[in-house]
């Protein structure tokens, strides 16, 4: 269920100064409804009263939504929970944070928190859980210690704050599948189980209960007391032992395709708008048959040279997973003046004398957003890979072999081998506590782009030096730590 828009005042929604005893009001309500003012009196009413109380309300659904549950439910209550235990001059600093983040990740929609009306705005799943992977790294890096420590009995915001952790952590485990040529045999043989699952939503749940029985968290009821975080229980209790994983129902794979059936549903004049709903979806299938085979169809190719039909298989989704595309080079290009002394040493000693080296800003992947210089990747390596020039990438025969575990880089330049293979220069990100990483730029690495090659997201720390230039941006200080979030954090974020 999504959550309906509510006041900070904590107003009910729909509440209204007009009276709700009019009768010609509530025959109004019942017949947009589709009912009558009998209604009650037929004879289903009748046959539902010789059932047990309570039997409706009781009834467990076969399979809940659990990305409707996660994201549109549960992260959106506990973000409100959390903005209404700042002061306003605080929330726009993490309404500044969050945007920059986002815009990091390569969303366009970039503004969860409506600074000037004090609301969350209206976003889809896929968004809401962009924003869940980077929101309490964002809430950390934006405010003070004292409001972010604890010291002694904990404040409403710290508690929150305590919330949105446990909650992100549960969400992660949950959805994380750990592959192989990923992540390692390590991260698989220690992937979350069912019943550890059950313990972790156990211990969440009787937090939130603690915490909702305090005298100084009544403010918040409104933001935590909702149907779906009772729902919770169900999904780690029912879903998950019988689907061994979360993955098997989602629904965020199929939000993309769902798109173009709501605009059709609510874009109609109100006549017949299922079966408008209804003719857009048999479009949206055929071109995505076609896109995914047309030499089964008989397309003539000059068909494809239409300009309405070039657009509408470039929006189609394929009915099924294609090969992934190799990367290539991608951007402006890069003077040699402006590439750092160590990252041109390293790359000619691993280009053959005479070559002359094409530097570039970016690569890419397929259509997907081009990788710069100053983003993070992830790879599977066996090693630390020290007195070496090459990052130690794991072949498949050696990735389940203990101690092969991922490793964090940040590019600083790009070029073309003379073998056609793209190739990144990279810092290494070592880390420094249990969620902190440093950059070590004393150590320059050649990594081939391949597809065991993963994008990751670096957020700084910002310590005392970094300071807000406008409502979406952040002067950040060199060095300092950083946030990296990878595959496990849920990076990229789920979507359709």
């Amino acid at each position: 269920m999504a959550p309906q828009k509510e006041s900070d005042a904590g107003d009910p929604p729909g509440s209204s100064s007009r009276g709700a005893g009019c009768g010609a009001d509530i025959a109004d309500g019942l017949r947009h409804l589709g009912m009558r003012p009998d209604t009650d009196d037929s004879v289903f009413h009748e046959w539902s009263q010789a059932l047990p109380g309570g039997m409706f309300d009781a009834f467990r659904s076969v399979v809940p939504a659990p990305d409707h549950l996660f994201f549109n439910g549960l992260t959106v209550g506990v973000l409100r929970g959390c903005f209404r235990a700042l002061y306003p001059s605080d929330r726009a600093l993490i309404s500044c944070s969050l945007r920059e983040a986002l815009a990091l990740s390569g969303m366009r929609r970039t503004r969860p928190y409506n600074v000037k009306s004090g609301r969350l705005n209206f976003l889809c799943m896929s968004e809401w859980s962009a924003v869940l992977s980077v929101a309490r790294q964002c809430f950390r890096r934006a405010l003070s210690r004292e409001l972010v420590e604890v010291r002694g009995r904990e404040t409403p915001f710290q508690v929150m704050l305590r919330i949105l952790d446990m909650f992100t952590s549960l969400v992660c485990a949950t959805y994380y599948t750990p592959r192989v040529y990923l992540d390692g045999g390590d991260a698989c043989r220690g992937a979350p189980s069912a019943q550890s699952l059950q313990r972790d939503a156990s211990a969440f749940m009787s937090f939130v209960d603690v915490s909702m029985r305090r005298r100084d968290f009544v403010p918040f009821l409104s933001s935590r007391d909702k149907p779906n975080l009772h729902r919770l229980r169900e999904m780690f209790f029912f879903v998950v032992p019988h689907f061994l994983h979360v993955r098997h129902v989602r629904e965020l794979f199929f939000e993309s395709a769902h798109q173009p059936l709501k605009q059709a549903a609510l874009s109609g004049s109100g006549h017949d708008d299922a079966r408008r709903a209804m003719d857009r979806m048999l479009e949206t299938e055929c071109f995505s048959r076609i896109a995914s085979a047309p030499e089964k169809f008989n397309v003539p190719s000059h068909y494809f040279d239409h300009p309405g039909i070039a657009k509408q298989l470039k929006e189609s989704a394929g009915l099924w997973t294609g090969a992934g595309k190799d990367w290539r080079v991608a951007g402006d290009a890069l003077a040699e003046s402006l590439v750092p002394a160590s990252a041109l040493a390293v790359a000619v000693h691993h280009c053959p004398s005479g070559y002359r080296i094409s530097w570039s800003t970016g690569a890419t992947r397929g259509d997907a957003e081009y990788l710069r210089i100053g983003d993070a990747v992830s790879v599977l390596c066996t090693g630390a890979g020290v007195g070496i020039r090459m990052v130690p990438v794991a072949i498949p025969e050696h990735a389940t072999e203990p101690g092969a575990r991922t490793r964090f880089y940040r590019a600083v330049a790009f070029y073309g081998s003379s073998g056609g293979r793209v190739v990144a220069l990279v810092h290494p990100f070592i880390q420094d506590g249990a969620n902190a990483w440093q950059i070590e730029a004393s150590r320059t690495f050649s990594l081939t782009l391949s597809r065991t090659v993963r994008r990751s997201l670096a957020l700084h720390a910002c310590e005392v030096d970094c300071r807000v230039v406008s409502a979406a941006s952040i002067e950040h200080r060199s060095g300092g730590q950083w946030h990296v979030l990878g595959r496990a954090s849920l990076y990229p974020a789920i979507s359709g």
